[in-house]
């Protein structure tokens, strides 16, 4: 049996080491759970426009602040595609949904159990959400930050 854990921990360690965290110019892909629970949501769904993704947790106060703000921006953008990523329990998710009256076009997804991992992966060390990540047409990371975007700076991504 000690030879089996030994062995586990090997291989994960392998695992770990082989996973290259995301950089810019990096193309993401990613297949996560819709929230309403009709199936699965490729990043290669995205339609060639530039995408801003927000993983974000519903019991996070200053997730609730971003998610009030990325509805509004959605409002008047829709040239750009809108993901939010929860990273939590999805059991409350709904009623943020109907609380925030999210626009039709606003895409939300549940993060895999292990979002702690993917994160950091994602390039975010310290997996701390709210966490953003800005996308060109054809899905390279053009910027990664814990805070929304400037105009300028969503301009400048190609």
């Amino acid at each position: 049996m000690i030879l089996y854990k030994k062995l586990f921990i090997i291989l994960s360690s392998l695992f770990c080491l082989s996973l290259k965290e995301l950089s810019a110019q990096d193309r993401i892909n990613f297949d996560f759970a819709k929230i309403d629970g009709s199936g699965f949501f490729s990043s290669y769904e995205l339609n060639s426009k530039k995408s801003i993704l927000l993983f974000f947790n519903i019991e996070c106060k200053s997730c609730l602040e971003k998610l009030d703000k990325i509805n509004n921006y959605a409002k008047n953008h829709s040239d750009i595609n809108i993901v939010l990523i929860n990273c939590g329990d999805a059991s409350g998710v709904k009623n943020i949904i109907s609380k925030f009256g999210f626009d039709k076009d606003i895409i939300i997804l549940q993060a895999p159990i292990d979002s702690k991992s993917y994160l950091k992966y994602l390039g975010n060390i310290s997996s701390s959400i709210p966490y953003f990540i800005l996308l060109s047409k054809d899905l390279k990371i053009c910027l990664k930050k814990d805070m929304f975007f400037s105009d300028k700076e969503i301009n400048n991504c190609n």
